[in-house]
């Protein structure tokens, strides 16, 4: 984040998802649905972590992208 680097991203609808909206399997991407994602480069623009003491720990990332998406096939 700090030195600006662009990383990967890739994002799609997983093919299993419980009520709330969240993958049962932990975003593993095998169970994404096929053709239905995008691809590119972003850097990190803000993050923002909290552990509360006996919680799980949290963060929250903000992506600006670099270049255009490509839809994923795969």
């Amino acid at each position: 984040m700090l030195a600006k680097t662009p990383i990967d991203i890739v994002f799609a609808k997983a093919s299993n998802y419980d009520a709330n909206g969240l993958t049962t399997v932990g975003g593993d991407v095998s169970t994404w649905t096929k053709g239905l994602g995008y691809k590119g480069k972003a850097v990190i623009t803000s993050l923002t972590a909290n552990a509360n003491t006996g919680e799980n720990a949290t963060f929250s990332a903000t992506f600006t992208g670099c270049g255009p998406l490509a839809k994923e096939t795969e």
